[in-house]
């Protein structure tokens, strides 16, 4: 596992319990089983939209979105760049936090 998402875990797993230390909630098992999922889910959805966005499925609507507004304004065609090309990040170190910060929620409720 590269550093980061060590880093990253290690911060999410001290600032669910800080976080409900600070708003002086208790702390059981299913609050802490709670807040890492929370963490888990935003993760998770970030992740899904880097895969979505890079795919190239929205790259046809924003092709036909950039026609419709260069031909509104009556402009000269200015070069097309889908999202596809432009948004290459990788959505592993996302889709990895997200994973893990998942299960420590599930195994905090059946244990």
């Amino acid at each position: 596992m590269p550093k980061k998402t060590i880093l990253t875990l290690l911060f999410s797993y001290f600032f669910v319990p800080t976080y409900y230390i600070i708003t002086k909630k208790p702390i059981t098992k299913i609050t802490l089983s709670n807040g890492y999922f929370l963490l888990a889910l935003l993760f998770l959805i970030i992740s899904v939209i880097i895969i979505v966005l890079s795919s190239g499925f929205f790259d046809r609507f924003q092709e036909q979105m950039h026609q419709l507004i260069h031909r509104k304004k009556n402009r000269e065609k200015e070069e097309f760049t889908p999202f596809s090309t432009t948004f290459s990040f990788s959505p592993t170190y996302w889709l990895i936090v997200g994973i893990v910060l998942g299960a420590s929620s599930f195994l905090l409720i059946i244990f």
